[in-house]
């Protein structure tokens, strides 16, 4: 019985092994939703697709249909990569001031109508499976629908997210609805308790509708109703915003490490050319040089991310409206620019502030997915900040983004995850917001995907990511030991080595200090990396972060 094999992998293992494909999504039911499309005759597009539908369900804290996001597909057969982007985009109605201006609403970025841009993730959704997949859609949202439609558990991180923003799910009517719960007539609606049934029944219509037509959320009635209900509450979202929105589809960024081809999303992404930059930075090092994790590795590693981070700020933004932006992209994920970046990391830390470059806690969703003949999807998708907007459309379940805060609000102020731009990521209409999603895969020598990989977690995603990649390639982990090991970052601003707790070994944490660092060892929440692949003996393997809730799922 295929079926129930795949719940006992989701119950009792942290790797999920099959010889006919792989996923790992962030929520078990998304998992497994994909693998019910594997099991069924579907490709790894069609089991991406179904599981970021399902997602959008079972964990709205994260992601959603009022979102968007990135895709990067690998078809075997045609041995080419191609990457899709469907992240928002700022309403035509946007202007640089927006939520700098004189009597603009506090936290307006992230709370509220005012922080929705254009949403994406059902448009590019809906392109994956066209374009790749092998199953109509409408089968493809069914499991997502009937998860709305039956009810799901609420787990801990789901009721933990809706606890803290209480507050703002309390302050629209919609929201509180769908998410919160009235423990007696009359009383203020409070958060679910872990193992509370929740039901999203309208968002389960919905989902049935946007099935038979993906354009609906778009044009006509729906997307009537969409921008009536954000406008009503104070946002510029309008009709016309929905019926010009399209996907992009973009050449992916392409590098190496130790002989293992490595494609990556490009700008509007700014992870790919991060996740580039610092693996070529580190080749030249010995991982392994006395033991595991050297600290001169880890020095040149954070040495790399503070000048890598100095770069995102001040040259990345939207390729389309940002002159120089692209073409700084390809230079940091270039040999030649790994190379000068190494040759530049001395012996001691270097300030912050002595970075220069001339002229996110937060959330996300990630799955990966491996099917028997070797394709696979790395597909990061998002509503930003924890339930986005907070802003339910009545009667449909949707819930929408607060992507509008991934913009630099103002020079020099950081946004929900820490984040500081100079300019080129400014607000604009029609512009596309800088992020850090980072969907990736990684060939072996043979030219087969041997990793397709991503996080959750804002400005954190690209560097988890590497260091998955690295503990891999390097350290001949296992994926789930991969994505378990401890991680550390440096994003420029704050300077400041963020570390996980028990990250390092007292006599590693006192070189670096040594050496000059800064070193926090914060109990924060680190990225939900997702990760999916072909193990030894050609099996394909697939494992979630243990931090977090997901589970694997094969068919």
């Amino acid at each position: 019985m295929p079926g129930l094999a795949s719940l006992l992998s989701i119950a009792l293992s942290t790797l999920a092994v099959s010889g006919g494909g792989a996923v790992a999504a962030s929520h078990p039911l998304a998992s497994e939703a994909g693998a019910q499309v594997l099991r069924r005759g579907g490709n790894a597009v069609d089991a991406a697709v179904a599981a970021a539908f399902a997602l959008s369900v079972v964990e709205p804290q994260s992601s959603g249909l009022g979102g968007g996001g990135f895709a990067l597909v690998w078809l075997a057969r045609e041995r080419r990569a191609y990457a899709l982007d469907f992240r928002e985009v700022a309403p035509a109605a946007a202007t640089a001031d927006l939520f700098s201006r004189p009597g603009a609403p506090p936290r307006a970025s992230l709370d509220g109508a005012l922080a929705v841009a254009v949403p994406g993730a059902v448009k590019g959704y809906a392109e994956l499976a066209r374009r790749f997949g092998t199953k109509p859609l409408a089968r493809l949202v069914e499991p997502a629908a009937r998860l709305a439609e039956r009810g799901f558990r609420a787990g801990h991180v789901y009721a933990t997210r809706v606890e803290e923003r209480l507050a703002c799910l309390r302050a629209d009517a919609g929201a509180a609805r769908e998410f919160l719960v009235q423990p007696d007539e009359g009383g203020a609606r409070v958060a679910p308790a872990p193992g509370a049934r929740v039901w999203r029944r309208d968002l389960a219509r919905t989902l049935r509708l946007l099935g038979k037509d993906p354009d609906a959320f778009y044009r006509g009635p729906l997307a009537r109703r969409i921008a009536d209900a954000v406008r009503a509450r104070g946002g510029i979202l309008s009709e016309q915003d929905l019926a010009r929105y399209r996907v992009r589809e973009r050449a992916p960024l392409e590098g190496a490490y130790r002989g293992h081809r490595i494609l990556t999303m490009p700008l509007p992404s700014a992870g790919g050319a991060l996740l580039l930059g610092l693996v070529g930075a580190l080749e030249p090092e010995d991982p392994r040089a006395g033991g595991y994790r050297p600290e001169r590795f880890l020095h040149v590693m954070i040495e790399a991310e503070k000048r890598l981070y100095a770069r995102r700020g001040a040259l990345l933004g939207d390729p389309e409206q940002v002159p120089g932006a692209a073409a700084a992209a390809a230079e940091m994920a270039s040999p030649a620019f790994a190379a000068a970046l190494h040759a530049a990391i001395g012996e001691r830390a270097t300030p912050a502030a002595e970075v220069t470059v001339d002229r996110e806690r937060g959330e996300t969703s990630h799955l990966s997915v491996v099917d028997g003949e070797g394709n696979a999807v790395a597909l990061t998708t998002t509503v930003n900040y924890y339930f986005g907007s907070c802003l339910v459309v009545p009667g449909t379940g949707l819930l929408m983004n607060d992507e509008m805060d991934d913009f630099d609000s103002a020079p020099g102020t950081p946004n929900a995850y820490g984040l500081v731009g100079r300019g080129p990521n400014a607000i604009a209409p029609g512009k596309i917001p800088l992020s850090s999603m980072t969907p990736t895969l990684v060939l072996d020598g043979r030219g087969q995907v041997a990793l397709a990989v991503g996080a959750a977690g804002g400005a954190r995603i690209p560097t988890a990511v590497a260091q998955a990649i690295l503990h891999v390639v390097d350290d001949g982990m296992r994926l789930d030991e991969a994505l378990a090991a401890p991680r550390l970052h440096h994003q420029h601003t704050p300077d400041v080595v963020q570390v996980e707790p028990n990250g390092l070994e007292a006599a590693t944490a006192h070189a670096l200090a040594a050496r000059g660092h800064q070193l926090s060892f914060a109990p924060s929440r680190w990225p939900n990396a997702q990760a999916a692949g072909r193990g030894p003996g050609g099996l394909f393997e697939a494992a979630c972060d243990p931090r977090y809730e997901g589970a694997p799922a094969v068919p």
